[in-house]
């Protein structure tokens, strides 16, 4: 890939960055259910291998989108702040002080698995928020109801009462969700991405309402459409990959071909 590069652009590569869904181990990818065998996947080390590097910086796809937000978009100068990417799955990132919070484990922002039913035990590996709110699980709900394939584009455009009902309960379920994570940080700004932003006004009055209604007696945290709506991880890779050639990153977690490094 290096000798590409200087063969098309007289360039030649300083850092590599490549970011996923859900937690890039040494040996796998946890936590991403939508791409069946990454669990099993050395996401870092087969990259590294592929592009013929020692090392290269790999981060969760929406923290890296939130980072993207906080250095050029609508999360610039916010603190502290939220970051929620709305697309296949549902993740979060919390931005304290300009820096991406991980957490101890690395899953920080993870809130597709979220108890819906508190007094039920989820089965393992579920995600019950995500099978809720996710495009993935949308278009498979409407799918049943009409008793042929849509995807979660064509169930937002459509005008069937039934698949209405679908939008909506996502829709008041993510902001039952927000509100949650409103009342633990008080978020100054929550910015909302990912590809089912596409319907921004579908989605954007139910939770600005719902977090309206808290009887705090202070504002609602102002709520907005991310700058990078359907790009927000490749901007975030791009960063990443500019933090790498330049220092040692600002507030994200860095990783090689042997692991997570410290940050």
């Amino acid at each position: 890939m290096a000798s590409l590069a200087t063969e098309r652009h007289d360039r030649s590569v300083v850092a590599y960055a490549a970011v996923t869904p859900g937690l890039p181990l040494e040996h796998g990818v946890l936590l991403a259910p939508n791409l069946p065998g990454w669990e099993r996947l050395p996401f870092g080390r087969t990259l590294a291998e592929l592009l013929e590097t020692e090392t290269i910086t790999v981060a969760n796809d929406v923290r890296a989108g939130a980072l993207a937000e906080v250095r050029l978009g609508v999360l610039k100068g916010v603190d502290p702040a939220l970051y929620v990417s709305i697309g296949t799955g549902l993740a979060a990132a919390l931005v304290i002080g300009g820096s991406i919070i991980e957490g101890a484990h690395g899953i920080a922002g993870e809130i597709g698995y979220t108890c819906i039913d508190l007094a039920a035990t989820p089965s393992p590996g579920a995600a019950p928020l995500e099978e809720i709110v996710g495009g993935k699980a949308l278009g498979m709900a409407a799918s049943e109801v009409l008793g042929e394939p849509v995807d979660a584009a064509a169930l937002f455009q459509g005008t069937n009462p039934a698949t209405a009902s679908i939008v909506q309960r996502a829709a008041s379920t993510l902001a039952g969700a927000l509100v949650n994570l409103v009342l633990l940080v008080d978020p100054a700004r929550i910015a909302l991405g990912g590809g089912l932003m596409a319907e921004a006004e579908r989605i954007l009055p139910t939770i600005r309402t719902r977090l309206a209604s808290l009887d705090r007696g202070l504002p609602a945290p102002d709520v907005v459409t991310a700058r990078f709506v359907q790009d927000a991880s490749l901007y975030g890779a791009i960063t990443l990959a500019l933090d790498s050639a330049l220092a040692d990153g600002y507030g994200i977690l860095k990783t090689s071909t042997g692991g997570q490094e410290s940050r």
